[in-house]
């Protein structure tokens, strides 16, 4: 049965059936292949309702909307995303870092600092994730990928992308962010 699953790798024609495949590149919009959708993850409506807010937690809390996140100084930076499926790619994610973002809260941030980072996802292994250490300076609350504007199964409206991570730790959808 293992083999049915995953001839398809190498047999072309037999791509659909292929079930237990690592994915291509090629399979995904932007160039990325997404191991979970928004739908499937229940976020689509909260992701793109236009009350949705990034709530910024620290000694002076803030929430920013769209507009105010996208208007914030951003950087680029080319990571590599790889997902327990088997598959990596590596691509250019946009957006501001997620220390300027906490600083702005009156966070100090440290060496030693741990930021919690929540998603619309409301159950389930990846609604939060931890970013820590030497992850931190370059985290990214990444608004875009590849130049183009996240799609919702990528994470839209804003997500986090941080170096040395395994791609379900790079928590999509986000709702939140707090140094714990």
């Amino acid at each position: 049965m293992v083999a049915v699953t995953t001839v398809g790798q190498v047999v072309g024609p037999l791509q659909p059936v292929a079930l237990l495949a690592p994915r291509k590149v090629s399979d995904g919009p932007l160039k990325v292949p997404i191991n979970r959708t928004a739908t499937q993850a229940g976020t689509t409506k909260s992701a793109v309702a236009s009350s949705w807010r990034l709530m910024v937690m620290g000694p002076n809390p803030y929430d920013l909307d769209r507009s105010a996140l996208e208007a914030l100084p951003s950087v680029e930076r080319h990571f590599p995303i790889a997902c327990v499926e088997g598959w990596s790619v590596g691509a250019l994610w946009r957006g501001p870092l997620l220390v300027d973002v906490l600083r702005k809260a009156g966070v100090h941030i440290t060496a030693d600092s741990r930021v919690r980072v929540k998603s619309l996802e409301r159950e389930g292994a990846y609604n939060s994730s931890i970013v820590e250490g030497g992850q931190l300076p370059k985290a990214i609350l990444a608004t875009h990928l590849n130049g183009t504007r996240l799609t919702v199964d990528h994470g839209f409206p804003v997500r986090l992308i941080a170096p040395d991570r395994a791609g379900v730790l790079n928590t999509k959808w986000l709702e939140s962010v707090q140094v714990i």
